[in-house]
């Protein structure tokens, strides 16, 4: 679709004129991006992460994986049925990175686990995100708890990784500038419009996670969801799954689909490049 059937299919969802006028304003954000710069690694490279990065995994096949080498992450409400069951409408979703960390150290934490510690009372009074490495010296180093309850992150859910095969093969590493703005239009970003938000989002999903900000382990707090997209020229890397990363025909054809992307394992080192 060209910018100006975006700009038609925006003007037919059923939201209010201030939300339209947002996502007008984003579309003419999003086709005006232009970063062609790409990140320079070598073959055998450790993959750094920063808080300037995303990550979204997808279970895209080949030809669906053309339509985003063409323009990027493309909310799905832009090219198939509105689904009213959907709690995040109208968005990109995508793993925000907190802090400076290899690839291979952030998989391995955030495809864990997160443990809650209950004291007396049955308060958690500490939660602690840790890979399946780190679930033993978490629980020793840890003092004075009733017990604790073991959740799975939603990352492991999402993006490919070494515990569950979750048909996830592949996820894209996004790199933005904090000058940014389109990253700025996040439904979780704390300046977001409100009254924008009570329009896109269910109403449940608004009351339990969006008014106090009260996070849990299914809404974690560790997610980014960009209105409309993130354009082709922020995709930066991909990550690809066990399974695919010994496939050399299908590196090949992610590499000539995403010439500006290198391509790394889930070790986070650098299996392909341009």
């Amino acid at each position: 679709m060209s910018k100006e059937e975006y700009l038609k299919q925006i003007e037919k969802f059923k939201i209010s004129k201030n939300s339209k006028k947002l996502f007008i304003e984003q579309v003419n954000l999003f086709y005006e991006y232009n970063n062609p710069d790409y990140l320079k690694y070598k073959l055998g490279d450790s993959v750094r992460l920063s808080k300037n990065n995303l990550i979204h995994g997808s279970r895209a096949k080949l030809t669906e994986l053309e339509i985003i080498s063409k323009i990027g992450l493309i909310s799905s409400e832009f090219y198939s049925d509105f689904n009213s069951q959907k709690k995040k409408p109208y968005v990109v979703e995508l793993w925000d990175i907190k802090e400076n960390i290899t690839l291979r150290d952030w998989i391995k934490k955030y495809t864990g686990v997160t443990i809650d510690y209950k004291n007396r009372n049955g308060e958690i009074f500490k939660s602690e995100i840790c890979s399946f490495d780190n679930i033993k010296k978490s629980i020793n180093e840890t003092k004075n708890y009733r017990d604790y309850i073991i959740y799975q992150n939603q990352e492991q859910r999402f993006l490919p990784n070494d515990y569950i095969d979750n048909n996830v093969d592949l996820a894209f590493i996004i790199e933005f500038d904090d000058k940014d703005k389109l990253i700025e239009n996040d439904i979780f970003n704390i300046n977001f419009d409100k009254k924008v938000l009570k329009d896109l989002l269910p109403k449940w999903f608004y009351e339990k996670y969006m008014k106090n900000r009260n996070f849990d382990n299914y809404e974690t707090g560790r997610e980014k969801a960009i209105i409309f997209g993130i354009p082709i020229s922020m995709l930066k890397g991909i990550i690809v799954s066990r399974n695919k990363e010994k496939d050399n025909e299908y590196l090949n054809a992610l590499s000539t689909l995403f010439p500006n992307c290198f391509i790394c394992n889930l070790d986070g080192k650098v299996i392909k490049t341009k």
